[in-house]
């Protein structure tokens, strides 16, 4: 009977008294959960540190080796019976022994580990126990250490990545939760197999550590000063800068009350320039003296500001700004600003509707590194300031979180999914293959640490996020599908509760389906690109999507099944699309698109194939719902908070608009849903988030649950299921420490610096 469990009482007690393990040329030690192999046919040597629950994960696989080991068997042992935190971890612990083992892949290129599907796991590797020779024990233990314990510990998080491309790896640290955020003992294991003689990295070592959210750091060019952001849940983000000479004198805080504040840089050896914001298109930079921080900042110039995040930097000299800013349907482009008088030019010139982001001058201040791409996703570019060559540095189109020039210009850091985990990566400005520089998580807001060649300043963040499943009535937790590999925009689909989202857990924005019981997901197969948060019909496991393909001017529209394999239909790529929806009846799609020269709100019927056009007020998102009054297009607009609707007629035009509400945030655009007779939608809060029911006008409102505020996510992160529970996309808590890494040694560099003049 698959799964069956071994009857052989004294094999078993022989088996599980065994300290060393071969499990095919790997050998493991239950004492040191170390997991080790000598060099294979690619000349390379692994060793793995493994975690207590994975190591002991491992040992019941090997015990039963061929045989199918239940997953509740494994719960039970290893999780002594916890099946929601069990459940979860156990998955993170299946994928992080086939990062290893599947070096030695079964035949036929199966993983070492099978998945059978609705019972356990089978270790497809001979595997036996191993008795070393008298007197040898392992190289870091004693001879009578202690087997390894499976006492219950604290819940993991789950990390679903692909297996990494590379070997060769230094481990990842195992990061800790802060218990000020109710969440302590909640880790991440993030090992990776490394060459065997490579020797452990020390954990990085932290410059902050306070209580919240530590961003942004800048350091004075003589390296004294170090500017960065700080937040905490409930209080207003403000600068913070802090002499390195004196780290027990109290720091200089700059507060802008009633702004959103971001990216500090260093103008001289006492100004400090940094953006703010109250909208996203009401950015600007300012710049205050820090020896007299009361009085009030100067403005500079205009920024381009989305997503918590102001993509500018300032040249090593104070006297130039690179800004993002808008081109119309041309994208984003950068634009070279002068401090002193505020003149400009642009600098880059994106094709095809692509933004250049992710700002860095060179330390000479002759070049600037950025990304070029959608979102946060693309590929890392270097623009010459004097003759505006540009020179392509990757061809990953992965996501990037941050960027920075080591000292002396000897080569550009940054933060990036490119081999299916975060790790910080290094590459030569001239291009060529990067290489990794240090292996610490979502290590963003890089920055260069004056005087050391290796190393540099990084905000690292300590987040989980979830698509979980909640109670209409109460907002209480159901079941969840976790994994720190990012999950977003979480849709409800009618087929058996099953949920579509996107997640980065494989090093990509990727779209995943999973029955949201914390059972495994699945990747959606679609054509190459990055997708928009995905739709579902109402009517059948259909969905559909649009896609950015690598190079495309504009977004395809992407149609495809959940229930079996069947060809996925794209169109044309005209106009653009994004935010879909199905009709009620499922024979049309509410897609915004600018096919007419501006976004608004189109039909797409799958029949004919042809658009109708239904809003001529920047229509953003919609949804088709019926009322007890008739049919409506039920929408939010670019840009504006609200919701408004305008009655179908039986061929599905459009009357007038009117305000339903105003209650609904510009960003929470389609947060909201019309189910049983109601319009149910999210309202913010300072102290809290809110689900709210209103009727078909806006009125009558009633809370049905609340939540932290910030924790479901903005956008398209809220759904509810035909059976009435929610689906929400949910982030986890931001804290973010500001560490010192250290990468490999670097050449010297010698040179001056360069005038960034016209």
């Amino acid at each position: 009977m698959p799964g069956a469990v071994n009857a052989s009482a004294p094999v078993e007690a022989a088996a599980t008294a065994a300290r060393f393990w071969t499990i095919g040329r790997f050998r493991l030690d239950l004492a040191t959960r170390s997991l080790s192999a000598g060099p294979g046919a690619d000349g390379i040597a692994l060793s793995e540190n493994l975690s207590v629950k994975t190591a002991a994960v491992l040992q019941r696989l090997a015990e039963r080796a061929g045989e199918v080991v239940p997953r509740e068997r494994l719960i039970a042992e290893v999780w002594e019976g916890n099946s929601y935190t069990g459940s979860r971890a156990l998955t993170q612990a299946i994928w992080q022994l086939r990062r290893v083992l599947d070096t030695e892949a079964a035949a036929g290129g199966e993983s070492a580990i099978k998945t059978i599907s609705k019972a356990g796991y089978q270790l497809l590797l001979p595997a036996a126990p191993w008795i070393p020779a008298a007197g040898v024990a392992h190289a870091d233990e004693p001879a009578d250490a202690p087997a390894v314990s499976v006492n219950p510990a604290a819940p993991w998080g789950r990390r679903r990545w692909h297996r990494a491309a590379l070997w060769g790896l230094v481990p990842v640290l195992m990061v800790v939760l802060a218990s000020s955020l109710g969440l302590a003992g909640l880790w991440w294991p993030h090992s990776v197999p490394v060459l065997a003689a490579a020797a452990l990295p020390a954990p990085p070592l932290p410059l902050t550590m306070r209580d919240g959210v530590e961003e942004y750091p800048a350091f004075s060019a003589d390296g004294r000063w170090m500017a960065y952001l700080w937040s905490r849940a409930g209080s207003p983000a403000r600068l913070q800068v802090v002499d390195r000479h004196a780290p027990d004198a109290p720091p200089v805080e700059i507060r802008d009350e009633g702004y959103t504040l971001a990216r500090p840089m260093w103008l001289g050896a006492r100004r400090l320039a940094y953006a703010r914001a109250r909208e996203a298109a009401d950015c600007e930079v300012v710049v205050v003296d820090v020896t007299q921080p009361e009085r009030p900042a100067r403005r500079l110039a205009s920024c381009f500001y989305e997503r918590n995040q102001a993509f500018v930097d300032a040249s090593p000299d104070g006297q130039w700004l690179v800004l993002a800013r808008h081109q119309g349907e041309a994208g984003v482009a950068l634009v070279l600003h002068r401090v002193a008088d505020g003149q400009e030019r642009q600098l880059t010139r994106p094709a095809g509707g692509l933004d250049d982001a992710q700002i860095s001058f060179s330390r000479r201040g002759d070049r600037v590194a950025f990304m070029r791409g959608t979102a946060i996703v693309g590929d890392l570019y270097v623009v010459d300031i004097q003759t505006g060559a540009e020179t392509r540095l990757t061809h990953d189109q992965a996501p990037v979180g941050g960027l920075a020039w080591l000292s002396g210009d000897a080569g550009i850091v940054f933060n990036s999914a490119r081999d299916g985990a975060f790790a910080t990566w290094r590459v030569a400005p001239a291009g060529g293959e990067p290489t990794l520089f240090a292996r610490a998580g979502t290590a963003t807001n890089l920055a260069t640490l004056p005087g050391e060649p290796q190393a540099v300043a990084a905000s690292l963040h300590h987040f989980s996020d979830t698509i979980e499943l909640r109670s209409l009535a109460d907002g209480r937790l159901l079941s969840a599908i976790a994994s720190s590999g990012r999950n977003l925009y979480a849709q409800a689909c009618p087929d058996a509760g099953r949920v579509l989202f996107l997640s980065m857990r494989s090093g990509r924005i990727a779209l995943w389906t999973g029955d949201g019981q914390g059972a495994a997901a699945r990747q959606v197969a679609l054509p190459p690109g990055t997708p928009d948060p995905p739709g579902c019909s109402a009517t059948e496991p259909r969905f559909a999507t649009s896609l950015r393909a690598p190079g495309a001017q504009h977004d395809a529209l992407v149609i495809g099944r959940l229930d079996r394999d069947e060809p996925l239909q794209v169109l044309p790529q005209t106009g653009g699309y994004n935010s879909v929806s199905w009709s009620l009846d499922g024979r049309s799609l509410l897609v915004a698109s600018g096919r007419g020269g501006g976004w608004d709100l189109w039909r797409f019927d799958l029949q004919r194939h042809d658009f109708q056009r239904l809003t001529d007020d920047q229509g953003h998102f919609g949804r088709e719902v019926r009322t007890r009054s008739g049919l409506w297009l039920y929408y939010a607009r670019l840009g504006k908070p609200g919701l408004w609707r305008r009655p179908l007629d039986q061929v599905g035009r459009t009357g007038a608009p009117t305000l339903v509400t105003d209650a609904l945030g510009s960003e929470d655009w389609a947060n909201w849903q019309w189910h049983d007779g109601a319009l149910w939608l999210v309202e913010r809060g300072p102290e809290q988030d809110q689900v709210v029911r209103r009727d078909e006008l806006g009125a009558a409102p009633r809370i049905a649950f609340t939540l932290p505020p910030g924790q479901l996510r903005l956008y398209r992160s809220f759904a509810i299921t035909p059976q009435g529970e929610v689906v929400a996309s949910m982030s986890g808590p931001r804290q973010a420490d500001i560490v010192r890494l250290e990468g490999p040694a670097l050449p010297a560099v010698s040179g001056q610096a360069t005038s960034v003049g016209r």
